[in-house]
């Protein structure tokens, strides 16, 4: 954490409360074992009675920006219940075979243990992904989706694998 760039207003009444309009995070470093993620930038901003409005997770070389408000349909103010909207350029996954998204633009909902991904459109090797899927955690973790790629370059899909794979082609797929 380099700096925070708002003050903290404290409201000493009978019942202390911190109202906070705004709290920023640069350059956070998540560690996790068998993962290369890029450092982030978080901003959150609040409404009155620090109520969330906004929040932006962005990579520090902006290769992935993340913004999330939180969903309006009458559910709990308590529920994390968060939509927004993804997008991503010249980014490479940093799990697995290193993926490179040239650009992705998907819509996404984030509601208490699951994390929905709607109208994912992905540009790559030439291609396109497009599909939605809906990671949940709550019990076991499950990832089921659907996808479909249009016309990616089978031979560069090919070489992340294994570089001595000799394949040509275009590649059409559902899953």
């Amino acid at each position: 954490m380099d700096k925070a760039t708002e003050p903290i207003n404290i409201n000493t009444s009978d019942d202390t409360t911190i109202n906070s309009e705004s709290i920023e995070i640069e350059n956070v470093k998540l560690d996790w074992p068998g993962i290369n993620i890029s450092k982030l930038n978080l901003k959150a901003k609040f409404a009155e009675h620090n109520l969330l409005e906004l929040v932006n997770i962005e990579t520090v070389d902006k290769n992935l920006k993340l913004e999330l408000k939180p969903k309006v349909d009458g559910s709990s103010k308590e529920d994390l219940n968060l939509v927004g909207h993804s997008t991503a350029k010249d980014l490479v996954l940093p799990l697995g075979l290193p993926l490179l998204i040239n650009q992705a633009n998907m819509d996404v909902v984030l509601e208490g243990s699951t994390f929905d991904i709607s109208n994912a459109d992905i540009a790559l090797y030439e291609g396109k992904v497009t599909g939605f899927s809906s990671l949940k955690w709550q019990k076991n973790w499950q990832l089921p989706g659907k996808f479909k790629v249009h016309n990616m370059s089978a031979r560069e899909s090919a070489n992340l694998a294994n570089h001595t794979t000799k394949v040509s082609g275009r590649l059409f797929a559902d899953g």
